[in-house]
């Protein structure tokens, strides 16, 4: 009997859709994980990642990296030296050119281009979890190939599903990225404006009968000094582990997703899981996500994010919303559809 097929998951950090990649690819592989976190928390842990980087891709048949950046330069480069398979998931920031807020690889950092092409060219099967991240990556940096896919990502819905009555509420979750926050006065980076909180708390100054809440990292003063006096109807909620953030989709009758650029947005798809009814801007991770099932913003005002908002709360249940998420984002899709692709690069395994 042949032996079971190695695949060497990499990542920068943690999060739920990597952990979620690892539990569907230990079903079929044996798996081992490395991070880059340890070297970029300290420059003097170089030696030894590099080392374990190497030690992890001798050993496998395949690397699986989630996010083209330029610290997976290293990991294709390897893998082509020592002849293993590499397969690439892009996730959204690091093909993204939105100059007007700051936001993406290119526009932060202009030199690590080469690098992004670099892996984008080089790497055996390019994965990427929307169809606007593949048309990006070709008018952005000029990457057109065959062997690229659109895979999204997989969501639970046993987890994430409709459980008792709801509130009249509002709700968004943001978590910011925090170090384009420290440098932001001289990057110029808007994270309030890029996950659409901006529009959402002044949605909520127009809309006082109604309860709008925000879970995330973005404290109380973090938005006083970006936004003044906040509205009384605004409720916050600080981060919260994965896992309780379903009760708030399962007490709130309509989710938004009101940000700039966005993938495939993994707390819109839950929320949608969860029965609520979705409002989102006109983007491609959004209106992918939502289709028919939901509200688009017709022009980024808190004005028309309002009407979009009443309609919802008019609408009815959200059980539309949560079947779109079944038949086309499931864990079991997205299961299938790696399997399918790593089994076609390095062939399956005993």
């Amino acid at each position: 009997m042949n032996r079971r097929r190695r695949i060497l998951l990499t990542y920068i950090r943690d999060s739920p859709f990597i952990n979620t990649d690892l539990h569907l690819l230990e079903k079929h592989y044996d798996v081992r994980t490395f991070s880059f976190s340890a070297f970029r928390k300290d420059k003097r842990n170089l030696p030894r990642s590099i080392w374990g980087l190497i030690t992890g891709i001798t050993w496998c048949d395949a690397t699986f990296t989630w996010f083209a950046d330029y610290h997976v330069y290293t990991v294709v480069q390897l893998s082509r030296l020592l002849n293993k398979k590499s397969i690439v998931m892009v996730g959204g920031y690091e093909v993204a050119k939105l100059p007007e807020i700051s936001y993406g690889r290119l526009v932060l950092n202009p030199g690590m281009g080469g690098l992004i092409r670099y892996v984008l060219k080089k790497a055996d099967r390019l994965l990427f979890v929307g169809d606007s991240l593949r048309e990006e990556a070709k008018t952005n940096l000029g990457i057109e190939r065959k062997n690229s896919y659109v895979v999204p990502t997989g969501h639970d819905q046993s987890k994430f599903k409709p459980v008792g009555d709801r509130f009249n509420r509002i709700l968004t979750v943001g978590y910011l990225d925090q170090m384009p926050i420290r440098n932001s006065k001289k990057n110029g980076f808007d994270p309030f404006k890029r996950k659409g909180l901006d529009l959402f708390i002044e949605t909520a100054r127009i809309m006082p009968d109604i309860e709008f809440l925000l879970v995330g990292d973005a404290s109380e003063k973090l938005l006083r000094d970006r936004f003044g006096q906040l509205p009384s109807n605004l409720k916050l909620v600080g981060p919260v582990p994965h896992d309780r953030l379903v009760k708030y989709y399962q007490e709130s009758k309509v989710y938004c997703q009101l940000s700039i650029h966005e993938g495939l947005p993994t707390a819109l798809c839950e929320a949608m899981l969860c029965g609520c009814i979705p409002v989102g801007t006109k983007i491609g991770g959004v209106v992918m996500a939502m289709g028919d099932t939901g509200f688009i913003v017709d022009g980024r005002t808190p004005e028309k994010t309002a009407e979009a908002i009443r309609k919802a709360l008019m609408s009815g249940s959200g059980e539309k919303a949560r079947q779109r998420i079944i038949e086309n984002f499931s864990l079991e899709i997205r299961e299938r559809n790696l399997v399918e692709i790593i089994d076609e690069l390095i062939g399956a395994g005993g």
